[in-house]
């Protein structure tokens, strides 16, 4: 496979962007809105129902082939799949922002459905990504990058979020994250 020749810093700084974008939108599901929504009085079984917001996580090697053919598409790319993955993350993420997580629950669900499918998306294109810009020698560095960028993501989506939920609120948050996610689109690809 042919690989594409960057400055090491310049790969090293897209992936962390990369995985970092993918990741804060999953742990914001997984970690922080199912203790935002407990601590507001939400019923368990409501909470569980979350879970479902992980499917396209976990069934996301269904499209895949189909990811990587857009992906090499020379009007497309890996970089047009992750810029649509992104722009429809932060969209999302401003839509939440104005909803309040409890009154608007039945609102709330089609929205993270689809950032849990946008940012499961977007981890299909940025493994291809890697794929394509490390050698097989730099690829345990690259999972390295991923893994650390996967765990700020942590960080940020869960216990970031429910901090600055309560010191800022559920806007004030989610415009916060959006602005972070824009950021970090700026050092990916």
């Amino acid at each position: 496979m042919k690989h594409v020749k960057r400055p090491p810093f310049l790969t090293t700084l897209s992936l962390t962007g990369l995985y970092l974008a993918q990741s804060v939108p999953l742990y914001l599901v997984a970690a922080a809105l199912p203790a935002i929504l407990r601590s507001r009085g939400v019923d368990l079984a409501v909470i569980g129902a979350l879970g479902a917001l992980l499917a396209p996580w976990v069934l996301k090697a269904a499209w895949a082939p189909v990811i990587d053919r857009l992906a090499r598409h020379p009007h497309i790319g890996r970089k047009g799949v992750v810029l649509v993955c992104q722009v429809i993350t932060l969209a999302c993420t401003c839509i939440l922002s104005a909803l309040d997580p409890v009154t608007d629950a039945v609102r709330f669900f089609p929205i993270l459905m689809t950032m849990s499918l946008s940012s499961a998306t977007q981890d299909i294109a940025s493994d291809g990504w890697a794929v394509e810009h490390l050698t097989p020698e730099q690829q345990a560095f690259g999972n390295a990058i991923q893994a650390g960028a996967v765990a700020f993501g942590v960080l940020i989506g869960g216990s970031g979020t429910l901090l600055l939920v309560d010191i800022l609120g559920w806007q004030t948050t989610l415009l916060v994250i959006a602005a972070l996610w824009g950021v970090s689109h700026c050092h990916s690809c």
